[in-house]
């Protein structure tokens, strides 16, 4: 009896610990704009609403990491923060947590409150 509860708790700590990872498994399809919001839409749809806003922060930080991507945002008239057209090269083959560690790079500093 004891081998069974001992096997019932290892199989709800794996199950627990499969759960709190399974956004890493989603990968950006980053071949069009639309396999790319595709993509980061399928991320966001497993996330609490915290990190939800870091996820979305994170995309806003790689879509303006350099000041060129900025600078033609600003002359072009298009400040869409979420730009699947220019994400889809800067995202493409990455999950959740290799986006995260990217934006943490990223040139461009995005403060909320």
């Amino acid at each position: 009896m004891k081998l069974y509860n001992l096997l019932v708790v290892v199989f709800i700590v794996l199950s627990l610990l499969g759960c709190a990872n399974s956004n890493n498994h989603i990968v950006i399809d980053g071949s069009s704009t639309k396999t790319t919001e595709d993509s980061v839409n399928a991320i966001m749809s497993q996330l609490s609403d915290s990190k939800k806003m870091k996820f979305t922060i994170a995309l806003t930080s790689i879509r303006f990491s350099s000041a060129n991507s900025l600078l033609e945002s600003i002359n072009s008239g298009e400040m869409k923060a979420l730009d699947y057209s220019i994400l889809s090269e800067k995202i493409g083959g990455l999950n959740y947590t290799q986006i995260m560690k990217l934006a943490k790079k990223s040139e461009a500093n995005i403060i909320y409150y």
